[in-house]
Parts: C-alpha cells; sequence; structure tokens
C-alpha cells in the first residue's frame, strides 16, 4: 500500500510537472514599426518621416508675401537631362511650384534655369534678368537628399501680371537620378 501510494505521490508530481512547464501561447504583436513601413505609427509626423525616423521634406516660400507650403506627399525631385527639377504642390488653392538648377551637384550659391509658379492654370514663369537664384546648403550625393533656398521673380506671359517668390526653402528632399 506504502509503494502504491508513493508511486501515486510521484506520478501526480510528474503530471504536475508537465503541465506546469507548458507555456501559454503569446500573441504576435504583428510586424515591427520601421521607417518605411508604409504605415503613420511610432510618433511619425507623416507616413515614415518625421519623429523618430528622418525629417519629412518640405517646400515653402512666400508667393507675393502670402506663405505657401507644398503637400507633403506631392514633393518629388529627380533630373530631367542635366537640369535637377524640384517640385510640389498645393492641393488647398491648386498651385504648384517649380524649380530647375543646372550645374554643380555641390553646395553653394547658384542661378537657377527655370521656375514656375502656377496657380488656378495661370503660368507664371520666371524671369530670365534678373535670373533666380537657389543656395544649396547640403547636397548629399550618397544619401541623395537636397536641402537650400530659393527666390525669383516670374511673370505672367499671357497678362504681364508678375509675382515675386521670396523666402523659398526646400529641406530634406530626395532626388532621383
Amino acid at each position: 500500500m506504502v509503494k502504491k501510494n508513493l508511486l501515486l505521490g510521484v506520478l501526480f508530481l510528474v503530471i504536475l510537472g508537465i503541465f506546469s512547464t507548458c507555456k501559454e501561447e503569446e500573441e504576435d504583436p504583428g510586424p515591427v514599426a520601421t521607417c518605411s513601413d508604409g504605415i503613420l505609427n511610432q510618433g511619425e509626423t507623416q507616413i515614415d518621416c518625421g519623429g523618430p525616423c528622418p525629417a519629412c521634406p518640405s517646400i515653402t516660400c512666400k508667393v507675393d508675401g502670402a506663405d505657401w507650403t507644398s503637400d507633403y506627399t506631392s514633393i518629388t525631385a529627380g533630373f530631367f537631362g542635366s537640369v535637377l527639377q524640384i517640385q510640389g504642390g498645393q492641393s488647398l488653392n491648386s498651385s504648384s511650384m517649380l524649380i530647375g538648377y543646372m550645374g554643380l551637384q555641390a553646395t553653394g550659391d547658384f542661378p537657377l534655369e527655370a521656375a514656375k509658379y502656377t496657380i488656378g492654370g495661370v503660368n507664371y514663369v520666371m524671369n530670365k534678368y534678373p535670373p533666380g537664384r537657389i543656395i544649396f546648403t547640403d547636397y548629399n550625393t550618397t544619401t541623395k537628399k537636397i536641402t537650400g533656398t530659393f527666390e525669383f521673380d516670374a511673370k505672367d506671359t499671357l497678362t504681364g501680371n508678375t509675382v515675386s517668390v521670396t523666402l523659398g526653402v526646400f529641406t530634406n528632399v530626395d532626388y532621383d537620378l
């Protein structure tokens, strides 16, 4: 009887040990948030930028003294032939800004090759004399990001009306070759 009770006690302890070592399945937390997951998360200010991620690209300026800011998602830059074009648009008032530069891929103060401000279907094209200017404060050919300032005067070639684009700033803009 003692052996039987001892055997039952050992068997009980073995069974208890087996059940107590089983782990509960943990819930899968899902994919890990990154700065390239296409989701606004982890404190980002826009999708995959700002907060813990690299700064968001931006283009801002004053058009005849009024603030103008490009929508984050509309900012693009790339080479068309030998001209680097930086552009952005604003959905609020259906306007866009395009600046073109042809020259060294380096920091410095350079004349603009071309520039255009469009609003409500009216195109204001940069005056060639005096030309606008662009200043690259960062031109990183490794990360393909540019930062700098710009300004230009432009004219509607149909009516002769003019606009002055001043205090232009583009920040952390990715460009394609």
